[in-house]
């Protein structure tokens, strides 16, 4: 197994995570060619986020593994797995303005198939489970679907 990328400190690069890698945000990425057509993936970040108008911030502590199977030139397969510990001070709403804690985890699945030079067809799968402190906060979801991407050739 060789090592390909390793990142700390700011920056963006693109992965099979279903999110952007933070930049401000202390993190480490790094990302594993394990064959030819494999390759693994992990990603550690501290972010605090204050975009929530009104309410305050946002202290996100997350992990995520990711692995890359490039089966054929033209089909791939991508999964990873978010952990998510998220802090929300003052945004309770039982007893008011308390401490709210949400745990929050990710499978995400994708498929794929370059059918044709301008066409790609992307079926992928989403699980997400948020357990919180917020009364009534707490959800199970699946996200099921089919992207379609069409390149017309430049002339």
């Amino acid at each position: 197994m060789r090592r390909t990328v390793a990142h700390r400190g700011n920056g963006v690069r693109s992965c099979a995570y279903p999110w952007p890698i933070p930049t401000g945000s202390p993190n480490i990425y790094q990302r594993w060619d394990t064959t030819g057509k494999t390759s693994i993936g992990i990603i550690l970040t501290r972010a605090v986020n204050t975009y929530i108008t009104n309410s305050g911030s946002e202290i996100d502590n997350s992990a995520a593994l990711s692995a890359d199977w490039q089966a054929t030139y033209k089909t791939g397969v991508a999964i990873s797995y978010v952990w998510d510990y998220a802090e929300l001070p003052g945004q309770r709403n039982r007893p008011f303005g308390s401490y709210r804690l949400d745990h929050i985890q990710t499978l995400s699945a994708t498929i794929t198939y370059q059918a044709l030079r301008w066409l790609a067809i992307k079926p992928f799968a989403n699980y997400r489970t948020r357990s919180s402190s917020y009364l009534g906060g707490n959800y199970d979801a699946w996200v099921l679907g089919v992207s379609l991407s069409l390149q017309w050739p430049s002339m």
